[in-house]
């Protein structure tokens, strides 16, 4: 409850001293970066997150190690290669955002 509660009044206390740092026009830049990141970064793991823990106790209780080194593989590639398209998506679609 103490550590939550530090938590809130510490990101009020941020969120005050960085917008008089930075002015209006910057700290609204600065919050449309952060929202446009928190959204590819949840799209960008597939929810794949849930199904790897899943599959990864079936196949290790079932000793098949291929299998786990397989769901590993493909575990880390699919978010990687799809947050990478993502990223770029976000950097050509930049331009226009900032309008």
């Amino acid at each position: 409850f103490l550590g939550k509660l530090f938590q809130n009044g510490m990101s009020i206390v941020f969120v005050v001293v960085f917008a008089r740092l930075l002015g209006v026009e910057q700290y609204g830049i600065y919050k449309l970066v952060v929202v446009i990141t928190t959204i590819a970064a949840a799209v960008g793991l597939l929810g794949m997150e849930g199904g790897i823990k899943r599959f990864l106790a079936l196949a290790g209780k079932s000793g098949e190690e291929n299998r786990v080194w397989g769901i590993i593989q493909v575990g880390t590639a699919l978010p990687f290669l799809f947050a990478l398209l993502l990223s770029a998506a976000i950097a050509l679609g930049a331009d226009p955002l900032a309008r």
